[in-house]
């Protein structure tokens, strides 16, 4: 890692990375391989990190039987900045942040700086590679002083659109809620 070993906290002896899945498909410490003609059993595959094959309520008990391994990633984009509670001086603002979609390509970030009413596109990074971040960037100039809420969906290349409310699940894996953040524009 960086022309040095890996270390044990990354994962020494070896690491095997999974491109587009979600890091618990990502194994630590590997020191063999065996293939499997099923799911692998073990604790981070069964019980742990599972989802729900279909939606529940909350606290609604789910069966083993009823689950599935978590795999591929789902679309979601984060606001870097400026940070929630952020007070900022009136004038040009840059908003900017990170996509990503797992196997997919992230194909366009919407943004809203009032919280919702209105939506428009942000300007994606010329850095494009498969299994990557996305970044992105909007330059916004506030009509106004006062209170703002931004939101942050995104789209990829499979359809697929961040919701503005995630699927619910028992462990909460896949969170891919809009990405909110709250900003004082001061006079």
């Amino acid at each position: 890692m960086n022309d040095a070993p890996l270390t044990v906290h990354h994962g020494s002896p070896a690491r095997v990375l999974t491109p587009g899945w979600a890091g618990a498909a990502s194994c630590k410490w590997l020191t063999e391989i065996t293939v499997l003609d099923k799911p692998a059993e073990g604790n981070f595959m069964s019980p742990g990190y599972r989802l729900p094959n279909s939606p529940v309520k909350p606290g609604e008990a789910v069966k083993p039987e009823d689950t599935h391994s978590v795999t591929g990633l789902t679309v979601k984009s984060l606001i870097a900045g400026p940070g929630d509670g952020a007070k900022l001086k009136p004038g040009k603002q840059e908003i900017k942040g990170v996509a990503w979609a797992g196997e997919a390509d992230i194909t366009k970030v919407d943004i809203s700086t009032d919280g919702g009413a209105s939506w428009n596109p942000a300007q994606l990074g010329k850095d494009h590679a498969k299994y990557a971040w996305r970044l992105w960037s909007y330059v916004w100039k506030p009509a106004k002083s006062g209170d703002y809420v931004i939101l942050l969906p995104s789209r990829d290349s499979q359809g697929r659109v961040q919701p503005d409310a995630a699927v619910w699940n028992p462990s909460g894996y896949l969170y891919n809620a809009y990405d909110q953040v709250k900003v004082y524009v001061q006079a």
